[in-house]
């Protein structure tokens, strides 16, 4: 299992009953029942599709000007919301919620030290990066995206930490 395959796994679960549940906004939303093993694999493709794209783009950013990237994570989080809506058109809504601390175990499951180390190390960074971006741009724009990004550089920062910590056997 891959980098990938560890960052989708973190949002499914089982529920009370053995069904799959996919929690497309993490945990700042219900999940969606799964039909079946079929529907489970669709929905997988899709997603490592739509990482392989924020991949592409990551490695591509620095030849990008900053005005562009506000119509890349346009038309990036259409394709996710639309396909995802797609793929889970039908699905019955979960009663259950993803909890913080369910995914901060599941991150810490499913990702290895090095990579918990290496986010958490880079996310840091890249907070410091968007801090400096918000306070420094005189563009309402890059102030913008500084502060959006640095939210959720944070947000995965904050979360590794945590798993790292739970990995250590220090906290849950």
């Amino acid at each position: 299992m891959g980098y990938f395959d560890a960052a989708m796994n973190r949002n499914f679960k089982k529920d009370g009953s053995g069904r799959t549940v996919y929690f497309p906004n993490s945990v700042f939303g219900r999940g969606r029942v799964l039909a079946d093993a079929d529907a489970e694999q669709k929905l997988r493709r899709f997603l490592k599709f739509c990482q392989m794209c924020v991949l592409l783009f990551v490695l591509s950013i620095r030849y990008w000007p900053w005005k562009h990237v506000w119509y890349f994570l346009a038309a990036y989080y259409a394709m996710f919301h639309s396909g995802v809506l797609y793929l889970l058109s039908g699905s019955p809504v979960s009663p259950e919620r993803l909890t913080l601390r369910e995914y901060a175990a599941n991150t810490a499951r499913e990702f290895g030290s090095f990579s918990l180390w290496f986010i958490t190390i880079w996310g840091s960074l890249l907070v410091l990066m968007c801090a400096y971006i918000l306070l420094a741009s005189p563009e309402i724009s890059n102030k913008l995206l500084g502060l959006l990004c640095g939210l959720l550089f944070g947000y995965f920062t904050l979360i590794s930490s945590w798993a790292l910590k739970i990995k250590s056997g220090h906290g849950y």
